[in-house]
């Protein structure tokens, strides 16, 4: 998909520094999913990768439904990430239905 699939994402740094600021972010998703239960398919994912480094780098990825929250934590528009390796950091556990047609 190309970046105007509706996702963003945010590159977080060292996941030794990281925690601050996804706390951040989870934290912020989910009172945005109190004040709209019907968005389900609000969620954000992250993503640790090392790539031969000494520590990880994490990635945040917020689905379509979260542009809002993307915007207010400065994340870029992307394409949709691949399914493998990521984390559901926030949102329903149905949210994973947003890789069904994924050919990762």
């Amino acid at each position: 998909m190309s970046p105007s699939s509706g996702w963003h994402c945010k590159d977080l740094g060292d996941a030794l520094m990281a925690h601050l600021e996804l706390d951040q972010i989870g934290t912020a998703a989910r009172a945005a999913q109190a004040e709209q239960p019907e968005a389900g398919d609000l969620a954000v994912f992250t993503r640790h990768i090392s790539e031969g480094r000494l520590q990880c780098a994490v990635t945040a990825y917020f689905s379509p439904a979260a542009s809002a929250l993307a915007r207010k934590f400065g994340a870029v528009a992307c394409s949709r990430p691949q399914r493998n390796e990521l984390a559901l950091l926030c949102g329903d556990a149905d949210a994973w239905r947003l890789f069904a047609d994924a050919t990762d």
